[in-house]
């Protein structure tokens, strides 16, 4: 079992490269957008290599950017 550490972090905080957990499974962000008060980002599965060039997302989430999220600790 991998302990993982989290850090509560403001969803406008969030950067490229970090990840998090979305309904049990592990994403890396792979890149964000912000719209006024909300942000959507572009997830690829943990498994796969981080890469900015390839569209690997295989989830797109829009939150409101005051939203705590646990990122995980590097």
């Amino acid at each position: 079992m991998t302990i993982r550490l989290m850090n509560p972090t403001v969803a406008r905080d969030i950067k490229p490269g970090d990840k998090i957990e979305v309904f049990n499974e592990w994403y890396w962000v792979r890149y964000i957008n912000y719209h006024g008060s909300q942000i959507t980002l572009r997830l690829q599965p943990e498994e796969e290599p981080l890469s900015p060039f390839c569209e690997n997302d295989r989830v797109v989430v829009t939150v409101p950017e005051d939203l705590m999220i646990d990122v995980e600790c590097n």
